[in-house]
């Protein structure tokens, strides 16, 4: 699984391939070469659905500050937690 800034969540999230029946049917239907398209299915954001990222590199000066900022913000949320 990939970590990449999502433009439409505006954080970075996990982004995988979705697999559905109809990729299922068509994997049947087409006796099993159906699998040869699977590398090219786009990766989606885990959280929205969103298939449009942006790498690390080109993230903006203010937009990896905000991601810091929220990290360690996030990080003080499960330590507090788990006092």
């Amino acid at each position: 699984m990939n970590f990449l800034y999502c433009e439409n969540c505006g954080k970075k999230s996990g982004y995988k391939r979705l697999f559905g029946w109809g990729t299922f049917f068509a994997v049947i239907v087409t006796c099993g070469f159906w699998l040869i398209a699977l590398p090219f299915y786009p990766l989606r954001c885990m959280t929205c659905g969103n298939d449009s990222y942006r790498r690390e590199s080109e993230l903006t000066d203010a937009e990896r500050n905000l991601d810091r900022e929220l990290n360690k913000l996030g990080e003080k949320m499960r330590k507090s937690r788990k006092l």
